[in-house]
């Protein structure tokens, strides 16, 4: 048997190659290319060419550049969780209303009595707690109007409003405990300020435009137009 270059003749198939000089798949195995002159191998070696991407975030998930099906803009995600905000922000102000007119009547109460009496510090301890409180309350309401509205629309009013749903990365709709994860993952965010604009802006240069919360569950935000 003969060795051309160090290779052995017997692996040279004709599948492998044909008398037509050119760089073919090294048949050691390297992963590399190697020319082949028409009669044998030679020691010239190259690497293979890079794959090709397509130049548009969702190409390797096989979603279309534009319109429907695409990922959507993170402008448009910026906008509807802006209107979503809008939405639940009467529960915010009814909260902080009766908080106020509650701890004004306290106020007063206090400033018209006797001028030798101890400072309230037990109102000022429950005014902060108040306080915690309603936090707490806007955040629990914007969590169940998030998960909730998905898990029956399929979105929340303010994506529907901008065109844009989100979606597992097989294309079907959230799931129940999905669209809670999902919501819940985007709040609790929220509780460390710059884990939250990471969050957000992490679609900007991420390869599939998913948010920090939108890995976390395997989801995707995809247009409607």
């Amino acid at each position: 048997m003969t060795r051309r270059h160090g290779l052995d003749a017997s692996r040279v198939t004709l599948d492998e190659v044909t008398a037509t000089p050119g760089w073919y798949p090294d048949p050691r195995g390297t992963g590399t290319l190697r020319y082949f002159d028409g009669e044998s191998w030679t020691e010239h070696v190259a690497l293979p060419p890079p794959t090709v991407v397509p130049g548009w975030k969702g190409a390797r998930l096989g979603r279309p550049p534009l319109g429907a099906g695409s990922l959507a803009n993170p402008g448009r995600r910026l906008a509807a969780r802006l209107l979503d905000q809008l939405f639940v922000l009467p529960v915010l102000v009814v909260l902080l209303v009766v908080l106020v007119v509650g701890f004004a009547h306290e106020i007063a109460r206090w400033t018209n009595g006797p001028s030798n009496q101890a400072t309230p510090i037990a109102g000022i301890v429950a005014f902060e707690l108040s306080v915690f409180g309603i936090i707490l309350i806007f955040f629990v309401f914007s969590f169940l109007y998030e998960a909730l509205t998905t898990v029956r629309w399929g979105r929340s009013p303010g994506k529907a409003i901008m065109k844009i749903r989100p979606v597992r990365l097989d294309d079907t709709a959230l799931s129940v405990g999905r669209a809670f994860g999902r919501a819940g993952a985007f709040h609790v965010a929220g509780f460390v300020q710059l884990l939250q604009i990471l969050d957000a802006l992490w679609c900007l240069w991420d390869e599939d435009a998913q948010c920090l919360h939108d890995k976390v569950c395997d989801t995707l935000v995809v247009s409607d137009d």
